[in-house]
This record gives C-alpha cells, structure tokens and sequence, in this order.
C-alpha cells in the first residue's frame, strides 16, 4: 500500500512538472490580416495635341509646351488659324492621395496628311511633370498635360496632318 502512495503521489507530481513545463514553451495569439484593393486608375483625353497653323520655307520644327506655349525653329512661321494651339490634357481618378506615374512616347510618331501619304513627325514628348511622377489629390483625382516638338520639311506640303500617340498611368 506504501508503494502504491508512493508510486501514486510520483504520478501527480510527474504530471504536474509535465504542465508546467508544456505551458511554458508555448503560446498562442490571434492577430488579424489586412489587404486594401486600390480604386481601378481611368485615363480621360480631354484636349487633343493641337500645333495649330504654320508655314515652312526650309526644315524646322514647331515645339508646344505642355502649358501650351509654341515656338518655331528654321524656317517655320507660325500663324493664327481656328485650329488653337494646346498641348494634350488629360484627367485622372483613382485611389485618393495614390502616386501615379506617367509615360510618354520616347519614340517618332507620324502624322500623315489627310487625302494623301505626306507625314511630319512628332517627337521629343513632354509632360507637365518633368519627373513623371505625381499623387492624385484626396479625392482621387489628378490631370496633367503634354507637349511634344513636330519635324516640319522645307516646303511641308499644305493640309491637315492627324497621328495617334499613346500615354500610359499607372499606380
């Protein structure tokens, strides 16, 4: 009987170390996880790339701001005519307080004269943020403008001339 005391109070005392010393080498917490899905970016053109009216007499160029201010080079002369001379605007709206950035084409762009196969070349493309980089505002909007230098041929043959050029955003 003395050993089953014995043997029995060895038994509570293992199994009270036992809990102790499991008790104390582990622990577990419940922390929480988060993910926040950002507001889709949109792109809208609002004003077209407008180099309004000129003439050439010999090679030049018509250089246009992204503010819109217009200079001529070589033998281009710049005239008033109903087409206004306006760099590329654009809006934005996204995520608030979101940074964006901005590409521009890097390479030629061709603008081909209506009715026929003459072009003139767009290039040289700037924004009105040199860094092309910007943040929308609290309210998740944002715009931003663009420029660009046209190659003129000496005696450029007279008529409109239309292209396309890509702008990208992205967050």
């Amino acid at each position: 009987m003395k050993k089953s005391i014995i043997l029995l109070v060895a038994i509570v005392l293992i199994a009270g170390l036992t809990n102790k010393i499991s008790a104390q080498t582990s622990e577990t917490k419940s922390n929480e996880a988060r993910a926040q899905v950002l507001t889709s970016i949109g792109l809208s053109a609002i004003n077209p790339l407008e180099f309004g009216g000129f003439m050439s007499a010999a090679i030049g160029t018509v250089v246009l701001t992204p503010l819109s201010v217009r200079t001529a080079t070589g033998g281009v002369t710049l005239y008033a005519t109903s087409i206004t001379p306006t760099a590329a605007s654009y809006n934005i709206n996204g995520a608030p307080n979101a940074s964006y950035t901005i590409v521009v084409p890097t390479t030629d762009q061709a603008l081909t004269r209506v009715g026929n196969a003459e072009t003139m070349i767009a290039n040289l493309f700037t924004c009105s943020y040199p860094s092309l980089a910007s943040t929308l505002d609290g309210s998740g909007i944002g715009s931003f403008s663009v420029g660009a230098t046209l190659e003129v041929g000496a005696a450029q043959a007279p008529g409109v001339y239309v292209g396309n050029f890509d702008v990208t955003i992205a967050y």
